[in-house]
Protein backbone atom coordinates (compact mmCIF):
# COMPACT_ATOMS: atom_id res chain seq x y z
CA UNK A 1 0.00 0.00 0.00
CA UNK A 2 1.31 3.67 -0.75
CA UNK A 3 1.06 6.49 1.63
CA UNK A 4 0.21 10.02 0.46
CA UNK A 5 3.21 10.93 3.03
CA UNK A 6 5.51 9.52 0.42
CA UNK A 7 3.73 11.63 -2.33
CA UNK A 8 4.20 15.48 -2.95
CA UNK A 9 0.90 17.04 -3.31
CA UNK A 10 0.96 19.96 -5.93
CA UNK A 11 -1.31 23.03 -5.11
CA UNK A 12 -3.26 23.86 -8.30
CA UNK A 13 -1.79 26.65 -10.32
CA UNK A 14 -3.25 30.38 -9.43
CA UNK A 15 -2.76 30.99 -13.42
CA UNK A 16 -2.61 28.06 -14.95
CA UNK A 17 -3.11 29.35 -18.83
CA UNK A 18 0.37 30.74 -18.06
CA UNK A 19 2.13 27.16 -18.02
CA UNK A 20 0.42 26.04 -21.04
CA UNK A 21 -2.26 24.80 -18.46
CA UNK A 22 0.56 22.39 -17.13
CA UNK A 23 -0.06 21.37 -13.06
CA UNK A 24 2.98 20.31 -12.35
CA UNK A 25 6.52 21.91 -12.26
CA UNK A 26 8.09 21.34 -15.70
CA UNK A 27 10.96 19.56 -14.22
CA UNK A 28 8.10 16.78 -14.60
CA UNK A 29 6.32 17.80 -17.27
CA UNK A 30 9.84 17.43 -19.46
CA UNK A 31 10.46 14.44 -17.64
CA UNK A 32 9.74 11.51 -20.15
CA UNK A 33 9.17 8.60 -17.61
CA UNK A 34 6.50 10.92 -15.71
CA UNK A 35 3.24 10.41 -17.11
CA UNK A 36 0.38 11.99 -15.78
CA UNK A 37 -3.34 9.95 -14.77
CA UNK A 38 -6.59 12.28 -14.16
CA UNK A 39 -9.42 10.46 -12.02
CA UNK A 40 -12.45 11.64 -10.21
CA UNK A 41 -11.18 12.14 -6.50
CA UNK A 42 -13.76 9.48 -5.42
CA UNK A 43 -11.18 6.90 -6.86
CA UNK A 44 -7.80 8.74 -4.76
CA UNK A 45 -7.97 6.56 -1.80
CA UNK A 46 -8.17 3.59 -3.63
CA UNK A 47 -5.07 4.38 -6.05
CA UNK A 48 -3.34 5.28 -3.35
CA UNK A 49 -3.50 1.98 -1.29
CA UNK A 50 -4.09 -0.37 -4.60
CA UNK A 51 -2.22 1.44 -6.71
CA UNK A 52 -3.72 1.25 -10.65
CA UNK A 53 -6.13 -1.03 -12.02
CA UNK A 54 -7.16 -2.68 -15.74
CA UNK A 55 -10.54 -1.61 -15.87
CA UNK A 56 -11.66 -4.44 -17.87
CA UNK A 57 -10.90 -6.58 -14.88
CA UNK A 58 -13.86 -4.30 -13.30
CA UNK A 59 -16.26 -4.40 -15.84
CA UNK A 60 -16.23 -6.78 -19.02
CA UNK A 61 -17.35 -3.64 -20.98
CA UNK A 62 -14.40 -1.38 -20.11
CA UNK A 63 -11.09 -0.41 -21.42
CA UNK A 64 -8.22 -2.95 -21.26
CA UNK A 65 -5.98 -0.38 -20.55
CA UNK A 66 -4.97 2.03 -18.09
CA UNK A 67 -4.02 5.72 -19.95
CA UNK A 68 -1.07 8.41 -19.02
CA UNK A 69 -0.57 11.46 -20.47
CA UNK A 70 2.70 12.56 -21.14
CA UNK A 71 1.98 15.99 -20.30
CA UNK A 72 -0.37 17.19 -17.56
CA UNK A 73 -2.53 19.09 -19.77
CA UNK A 74 -4.07 16.20 -21.39
CA UNK A 75 -5.36 14.64 -17.90
CA UNK A 76 -6.31 17.97 -17.09
CA UNK A 77 -8.36 18.31 -20.41
CA UNK A 78 -9.66 14.55 -20.52
CA UNK A 79 -10.83 15.24 -16.60
CA UNK A 80 -12.94 18.47 -17.63
CA UNK A 81 -14.50 16.79 -20.45
CA UNK A 82 -15.14 13.73 -18.01
CA UNK A 83 -16.82 16.22 -15.51
CA UNK A 84 -19.57 17.37 -18.01
CA UNK A 85 -21.15 13.92 -17.77
CA UNK A 86 -19.67 13.14 -14.08
CA UNK A 87 -19.22 16.24 -11.88
CA UNK A 88 -17.43 16.89 -9.17
CA UNK A 89 -13.43 17.09 -7.94
CA UNK A 90 -10.89 15.00 -9.85
CA UNK A 91 -6.92 15.05 -8.75
CA UNK A 92 -4.52 14.48 -11.37
CA UNK A 93 -1.81 11.72 -10.46
CA UNK A 94 2.09 12.26 -11.82
CA UNK A 95 3.81 8.55 -11.69
CA UNK A 96 6.95 7.57 -12.74
CA UNK A 97 8.13 4.51 -15.08
CA UNK A 98 11.23 3.33 -14.73
CA UNK A 99 11.10 2.95 -18.59
CA UNK A 100 8.12 2.56 -21.82
CA UNK A 101 10.07 0.28 -23.32
CA UNK A 102 7.61 -2.71 -22.59
CA UNK A 103 5.65 -4.25 -25.32
CA UNK A 104 2.56 -4.12 -22.93
CA UNK A 105 2.69 -0.50 -22.84
CA UNK A 106 1.81 1.77 -26.23
CA UNK A 107 3.53 4.49 -26.83
CA UNK A 108 1.98 7.20 -28.72
CA UNK A 109 2.01 10.83 -29.74
CA UNK A 110 0.27 12.06 -26.43
CA UNK A 111 -0.43 9.70 -24.19
CA UNK A 112 0.45 5.44 -23.08
CA UNK A 113 -1.97 2.93 -22.65
CA UNK A 114 -0.19 0.28 -19.99
CA UNK A 115 -2.18 -3.48 -20.50
CA UNK A 116 -0.74 -5.49 -18.16
CA UNK A 117 0.78 -2.58 -15.27
CA UNK A 118 3.52 -4.91 -14.40
CA UNK A 119 5.85 -2.92 -13.90
CA UNK A 120 3.62 -0.58 -11.86
CA UNK A 121 4.72 3.16 -12.11
CA UNK A 122 5.52 4.58 -8.88
CA UNK A 123 3.35 7.43 -7.95
CA UNK A 124 4.87 10.57 -7.05
CA UNK A 125 2.46 13.51 -6.53
CA UNK A 126 -0.84 14.47 -7.48
CA UNK A 127 -2.95 17.96 -7.66
CA UNK A 128 -6.88 18.12 -6.90
CA UNK A 129 -8.54 20.47 -9.91
CA UNK A 130 -10.52 22.54 -8.04
CA UNK A 131 -14.41 22.12 -8.02
CA UNK A 132 -14.00 26.19 -8.96
CA UNK A 133 -11.92 25.61 -11.97
CA UNK A 134 -13.58 25.74 -15.34
CA UNK A 135 -11.24 24.64 -18.18
CA UNK A 136 -11.35 27.28 -21.44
Amino acid sequence: PLSTNSMNDYPFPRNPSANDYCVFPSELENDPCVLFHATPSENFAEICSEGFKIPVVLAPTGLASVSFAKRSVGALSHAMMRRKSSPGEYVVFAVRYKSLDYHHISNNISDIHDYKLDPAPQIIGFCRIPLSYEHR
